[in-house]
């Protein structure tokens, strides 16, 4: 049973593994696009259930920071070589 005090860190972490799991995808294909908009939506979602559940934490403002770096890393790595 997944605890509610968790979840945020959960759907973060989440992020972090749908990040790396782009290398393993297309560039730009349906499964691409599929795995990105999941990991946007999960960016929103993983912060709004920490505020509505009280779970905030300085941990986890730094777990959401770093996976945001993650992904936006993942992101150039992969499409900085269609740019040419």
């Amino acid at each position: 049973m997944i605890n509610i005090k968790h979840l945020a860190s959960i759907i973060t972490v989440g992020r972090m593994v749908g990040a790396f799991a782009l290398f393993l995808t297309i560039p730009l294909s349906f499964q691409f696009f599929v795995i990105y908009f999941l990991c946007c939506v999960s960016d929103v979602l993983d912060g709004y259930i920490a505020r509505k559940t009280k779970t905030t934490s300085k941990l986890g403002e730094i777990l959401d920071s770093v996976t945001d770096f993650i992904l936006i890393a993942v992101m150039i790595i992969i499409l900085f070589p269609l740019l040419t």
